[in-house]
């Protein structure tokens, strides 16, 4: 078992509170205080260096943190088909050795792993702007990101549990004008993108998203992870420090080591 497979297990998680893991790029392991655990665009193999255009650029530098065969349940969360966040070598794993596990996404997901990935219909959930997924003590709601034409149907996630709301945005610019659900949920945690390339919010904007929302802890994610990314200085967790205390001054910026525990208490 993996060190960080053995520290979410251990983990005790008080009620009204959730414990949180940074996987590299933009995936996230959740940890309710009911043990239910809930992943999000978690990339977990080294998939993306053997794509059409991939090779040395998209080598991770940090080995997963989890090994495939150690998710045997819980939730995986999707918010848009680019395969840094929906791991498809995973999922094919997954679909046939760990049934407990059950899956959600936006149309262009859910499409992929019925028709090429093999995982059952019974095993998916839809996730569209204005949707809810209920759960077992918990919900999940697609909410508005802009990642740009090519993935029109692309989803931030808003999961509530526990009276804890957290906001991961999924790779999306700054559109406040058509961030207002998510403004009026006013989630305590933000998961924010900061690369700031292909259309993602940098450093700045992901502040000043944690201010619109009103954010209590704000974590940045999506750099450090491939060779050939975070080639900005906007795009950097030093950056986002600097702009949260500019931007965003009642929300604490979070930074976390790949694997490293966070719980969020709330009040």
């Amino acid at each position: 078992m993996t060190k960080l497979a053995e520290t979410i297990a251990s983990l005790k998680v008080d009620r009204r509170s959730l414990g949180v893991f940074w996987l590299g790029q933009a995936g996230y392991v959740l940890k309710t205080s009911r043990n239910q655990l809930i992943y999000i665009d978690a990339y977990l193999t080294n998939m993306c260096e053997s794509l059409p255009g991939g090779g040395v650029a998209a080598k991770r530098l940090i080995p997963s943190p989890l090994d495939v065969f150690e998710l045997t349940r819980g939730l995986m969360c999707f918010t848009h088909r680019h395969q840094d966040h929906m791991d498809d070598e995973a999922i094919a794993i997954l679909a046939k050795s760990a049934p407990a596990v059950v899956y959600a996404g936006p149309v262009s997901c859910t499409r992929a792993m019925t028709s090429e990935l093999g995982v059952p219909e019974d095993r998916i959930r839809l996730l569209q702007v204005g949707s809810v997924c209920e759960f077992d003590g918990y919900t999940i709601r697609a909410v508005f990101a802009d990642h740009g034409d090519s993935e029109p149907d692309a989803v931030g996630i808003l999961l509530e549990v526990d009276g804890i709301r957290v906001y991961h945005t999924g790779d999306t610019a700054y559109r406040p004008e058509r961030m207002g659900e998510v403004r009026t949920l006013k989630p305590q945690v933000i998961l924010a993108c900061i690369n700031g390339t292909y259309g993602n919010l940098d450093a700045i904007e992901a502040a000043r998203l944690a201010d619109d929302v009103g954010a209590k802890a704000a974590i940045p994610c999506h750099y450090w992870f491939f060779v050939a990314q975070n080639l900005r200085a906007e795009g950097t967790p030093a950056a986002f420090l600097d702009a949260c205390k500019a931007h965003a001054p009642h929300a604490e910026p979070v930074i976390l080591a790949i694997g490293e525990p966070f719980v969020f208490r709330k009040g």
